[in-house]
C-alpha cells in the first residue's frame, strides 16, 4: 500500500515541475529543483536521470551505435511531464484492477457460483458479461453517480422553471424532495 501512496504522490507532484529555459538560452531545465528531488524520491528514480528524460530527448538511428542527445522546447518538456504521469497513472490503474480481479475471483471454477459479487443496477437495464471486473465496476458506479447528478439537475431545474412561470402544482415545489438512492453492494 505504500509504494502506491508514494507512486500516486509522485504523478501528483510530478504536475508541479516547472521547466524553463536556462539564462544562457541554450537549454531547458527543470526550475524547481525540490520537487524534482522530491518525485525521484517518491518514484525511487535516479534525479539526473529524470530530469535529463523530462529536458533532453535520446535519438539512435538504426543499426547504428551512436546516440544523438536533442534538448527539448519548454513546451515539449512539460508533454513530455504531462505523458510520463499519465502513462505511470494508467499502468498503476491497470495494475490495480488486475490486483482487484484476482482477489476477486475464486481459485476454481466450480466455486464461481459461490464467490463474492458485486451488482451495480444501471436504469438502462443490467450489462451481463461472462465475468465482470473490477474495473467494470468503477465504469458502472462512475455512470451511475453522473446519472444521479443529471437527472437531480434536470428535475431541480424544471421545477424552478415551472416555479418562475407561476404554474401552479398539485404539490407544493419548495418542500418536493428529490433522492435517488445510492448504489448498492452485493455479497
Amino acid at each position: 500500500i505504500e509504494s502506491i501512496w508514494c507512486i500516486l504522490a509522485g504523478i501528483l507532484h510530478l504536475g508541479n515541475l516547472k521547466p524553463v529555459v536556462t539564462r544562457d538560452g541554450s537549454s531547458v531545465e527543470i526550475s524547481n529543483g525540490d520537487t524534482l528531488d522530491m518525485v525521484s524520491r517518491l518514484l525511487s528514480v535516479n534525479r539526473a536521470a529524470l530530469e535529463e528524460s523530462l529536458c533532453g530527448q535520446q535519438i539512435s538511428a538504426r543499426n547504428r551505435q551512436s546516440i544523438h542527445h536533442r534538448r527539448l522546447s519548454v513546451t515539449e518538456s512539460a508533454d513530455y511531464t504531462n505523458s510520463l504521469a499519465k502513462n505511470l497513472y494508467g499502468h498503476l490503474f491497470d495494475w490495480l484492477v488486475q490486483r482487484m480481479n484476482k482477489s476477486l475471483n475464486s481459485d476454481n471454477d466450480e466455486n464461481q457460483s459461490n464467490s463474492p459479487t458485486i451488482g451495480v443496477l444501471d436504469i438502462f437495464g443490467f450489462e451481463k458479461f461472462e465475468h465482470n471486473s473490477f474495473e467494470q465496476l468503477c465504469i458502472n458506479y462512475a455512470n451511475e453517480k453522473l446519472n444521479q447528478i443529471f437527472a437531480d439537475h434536470v428535475i431541480q431545474s424544471e421545477l424552478q422553471d415551472l416555479k418562475a412561470e407561476d404554474i401552479n402544482l398539485s404539490v407544493s415545489v419548495e418542500p418536493v424532495s428529490i433522492h435517488i438512492s445510492e448504489p448498492t453492494r452485493q455479497a
